[in-house]
Order: structure tokens, then sequence, then C-alpha cells
């Protein structure tokens, strides 16, 4: 399904899509409003084509000869503009002083920070205004105006979950959905979280300070699935308002479309329905695919159901940041928040810890609960550690893990299930097998990040679904119950592979 909400402009007399610069300053001119967008993304999100530089407005001041001077004095030097054939940052940072000054802001110090594989990174420090540090986030090599959506999305996105404090959004300044700007881009100016990146210095500090931030991560993720939704699918923006409507409510709305396929293609919205039904009804829209072996997983779903791994509980659809990490998380300490410092200069913590922040929003997710509790195993394992990782964490470990590591494990398994009894089966045990199946409907037989090949999946999961028939015959009973212990436990040998060891 082609998403058809592009920007456009309507003539005059007729209302058009509100791609228009937006902003929270007092000082900005009527016609431009609020809404949000994140720190970094390296998330689905795939710019389909280069940033087409336009004339700017004749109407936009032009920079004075000190503003040059200022913008010129933050040049930084880097090999990111060659790697992702973008305008070099020298002279790039002088359309974003414009970009500033156009919007009301001033002029800013200039940072250079490290972006995402999708969107370039920008810091602004302002001497004036209630938001001194911010964050200008724009997509590398740009989007076209069709494309406009994707910077409304994001917008819609941080807009609402801005309503839940507890998930500690970046707050949105300024956006626009178009490329008649000064840098001739989408963009969005958001305030600049305090903290820096869990995986800077999570690894080294002591043991009873990793415990602290993994409680603190357990319960980030307990309010996440506490959001909910009616229907499974991806979150978006709903339609714009036309211009002249109020500009705080503008993309404060979201509304449920079909999981993504490509930059421009959804798949047909799934209604709320059983698991077992849910997941048969991603694979009917995967027919084309690989019919026979959707066939196939089509029986293997309602083998899951007769096998005691599907629960009526599997319905409720969850709020899934499907990229939280190490990354994605910036937490501080109390008395460092208080002080306004913004790094973490030492490995210890003089006051308790907070999560200040958390970023990569990006095309976060409505899934059932149990799809949503794959275990984030980057907590007790750096994942830039682990050779050949592939991104799925429910891949166990390549080795033992330590006993400090254990122990970060055991306390947010802890945590989880003293809130949700259920977590432990969920995150390890039928969850697993519920979560490599539905992967085939919702990313492809071709792009799934599953074991190795789906024929790896279906060996597997026929061995394992005849020795629960033969125990369920062996104890006189036609059919495991709802919450049946006998899942197995999945372990990976010496050669990779996943064997059953029952319980």
């Amino acid at each position: 399904m082609k998403r058809t909400r592009v920007a456009s402009t309507a003539s005059s007399g007729g209302c058009h899509h509100s791609c228009q610069v937006h902003s929270n300053n007092p000082e900005i001119p009527n016609g431009q409003n609020d809404a949000a967008s994140n720190l970094s993304a390296n998330g689905s999100q795939h710019p389909s084509s280069k940033l087409s530089l336009s004339s700017q407005n004749s109407n936009k001041r032009s920079l004075t000869s000190e503003q040059s001077s200022v913008a010129g004095s933050e040049i930084f030097r880097s090999g990111s503009s060659y790697e992702y054939s973008q305008e070099s940052f020298e002279t790039y940072q002088h359309k974003v002083v414009q970009l500033c000054c156009n919007l009301g802001y001033g002029v800013p110090q200039i940072e250079r920070m490290a972006g995402g594989g999708y969107n370039r990174i920008i810091g602004l420090n302002f001497r004036t205004g209630e938001h001194r540090e911010c964050i200008l986030r724009l997509p590398r090599g740009g989007w076209d105006e069709e494309q406009g959506f994707e910077t409304e999305d994001q917008v819609a996105i941080l807009h609402y979950l801005a309503r839940f404090d507890s998930l500690h959004v970046p707050k949105v300044l300024a956006f626009d959905s178009r490329l008649t700007n000064a840098i001739s881009s989408q963009y969005v100016l958001q305030s600049r979280l305090r903290g820096r990146p869990l995986q800077d210095f999570f690894y080294v500090l002591p043991i009873c300070e990793q415990l602290k931030i993994a409680g603190l991560v357990a319960d980030l993720i307990l309010k996440s699935e506490s959001v909910k939704f009616d229907k499974p699918g991806r979150i978006i923006g709903q339609s714009s308002p036309s211009l002249g409507s109020d500009p705080t409510s503008h993309s404060s709305g979201i509304e449920i479309a079909g999981y993504r396929t490509s930059p421009m293609f959804d798949l047909p919205v799934v209604q709320k329905q059983s698991f077992t039904s849910f997941v048969v009804a991603l694979l009917e829209h995967r027919r084309n695919e690989s019919p026979n072996w959707l066939e196939l997983a089509e029986r293997f779903a309602e083998e899951m159901e007769k096998a005691g791994l599907v629960r009526t509980t599997d319905d409720v659809n969850v709020l899934w940041h499907w990229d939280l990490s190490a990354s994605n998380i910036l937490p501080t300490s109390s008395e460092t928040a208080a002080s306004g410092i913004t790094a973490i200069e030492d490995s210890r913590s003089d006051g308790e810890w907070i999560i200040s922040g958390v970023v990569d929003w990006d095309d976060v997710l409505s899934v059932p609960r149990v799809l949503a509790r794959k275990p984030p195993s980057w907590l007790w394992l750096d994942e830039t550690e682990r050779p050949g990782f592939m991104g799925n964490r429910d891949t166990p470990p390549e080795r033992n893990l330590t006993s400090d590591e254990l122990l970060i494990q055991a306390h947010f398994n802890q945590i989880m299930e003293r809130e949700s009894p259920s977590y432990i089966q969920d995150a390890y045990f039928r969850g697993r097998w519920l979560r490599e199946l539905a992967k085939f409907g919702l990313y492809g037989v071709g792009e799934s990040l599953n074991w190795h090949t789906y024929e790896d999946f279906v060996k597997l999961w026929e061995e394992y679904y005849i020795n629960v028939s033969k125990s369920s015959r062996h104890d006189g009973s036609d059919e495991t119950s709802e919450e049946s212990e006998g899942i197995g436990d999945l372990e990976r040998d010496e050669d990779g592979r996943m064997d059953q060891e029952s319980e």
C-alpha cells in the first residue's frame, strides 16, 4: 500500500497540507508551529533520493559578515561528508546559521555531532532563549517533496509520546517537511537531552552502578509496554491540519498504518485479533514471495497454538521501541542533572541515576506484547564485542556469561517478572518461537533476521513439535494447556544450532 500523504500546496483560496516551518519560539512570525524528532537514527527509514538544492526565498534575511565569521569559527572536519555524499560541513554550517536566524533564534554556536546512518545531526547552542541547547536533525541525502510525510510522521510520534513523561522523549521546537528553506532540506529542531549514550560508559561502571541502571531500563520497558493501542501496525501521523489551524495541535494525533515493506509502501492494516490470526494475516499478505513455504508457516502458527505457546492475552498491542539499545538511552546522575552539566565525567555516580532521554523513536510500532519482549541482552553483554552479531537479541550469546553479567541479567529479569509474571516465558521460552515465526510475516522470508535460513527454522520447529506431541500423548492429554511450562529451553550448541532441552 503506497503512502499517499504527500506534501502539497493548494491554489489561492484553498487549503493545503501544513508542511510549513513550525516553531515554539514566541518571536517567530505567524504561520509557524511546533512538533518533534529524535537525536540519532539507524532504524528502518531509507531515504530514497539525494538532496536537491534550491535557491532561497528572496525575503529571507542574509547573513552579515559578523554572523559568517561566527559560523566560520566552528568548522569541524571529518569523513562523513564524503561517506554520505553530502555537502561539506564547512559550507553547510553557514546555511544552518541562516536557518536559525530565519526562525528567530539568532546566531548559534555550532557543534558537529556524530549522526546515524540515515540522519545528520548538528548541535546548536544559543546565547538567549528558553531552549539554549538544541539539536538539528535532518535526513542524510534528503527526501524529495513526496516524502515530506517522513518528517511529519517523526514529528507526530514525538508529539504524541511527549504526553508520557516516563518515556523521556525530546521536545520539538520547529520542523519543516519541505525543501524551500535555508538548508534546502526537511529538518526537525528539538531540545537537546542531557546525558551521554549509555554505550559510552555503561560497560566500565562498577557492578553496583550497572545494577542501578538495569533497574531503570526495566522500568522504562514496563512504562513503554503500558502504552497500548487498539490494533497492531506502524505508528504514523494523522493528516496535517489546514493552514490557520491551532499551531499547537499540529501533528499531535497518530494513527496505525500497516507494517512497512519499503520506504514508500506499507502492508495492509491488520486489525486486533488472536495472535494466530494475526500471524496468518501477515503471512497472507506475503504469499506471492514464497507461496509454498508460507502455507507451511501458517500450519506452524496453528501448531504453536496447539502446543500451548499462544495465550489469550497475546492480542494486547503495546508500544515497541524496537531499537532500544545502549546507544539510544541517555542517563545521567541526579546531581549531574541538577547542576546542568551535560557530560558524565566520572564512571561513578555521586547521586542516583536517572534516564534523562531516550532517542531514535522513528518508525516505532504497535505489536502484540510478546513480540516486544525480546530480552535486552545488550544490558548484560556488550554487543560490540559479539563477533558476527546481526542484531537478533533472541540469539543466545556466543560464550558463557560472567558472574557479573549473570547478576545483571537476573536483576533485570526479577524486576520484570515481579511486575509481569509472564515475562520470563514471554522473553526466553514460548516467546522466542512466536517471534521467529512472526518475523517472516513482518519482514518477509528473504529479509528476516531469524536463524540463518528459514529451512533451519522449519527443521527446528518440526523436531520440537514432534517432541511436544509425544510428551502430550505420554501424559495422557490431548492438548498442551495454555499455561503449560513444557515449552523447552532453546540452547545453542557449539555449531550454532538450536537444541531443545525439555524442562
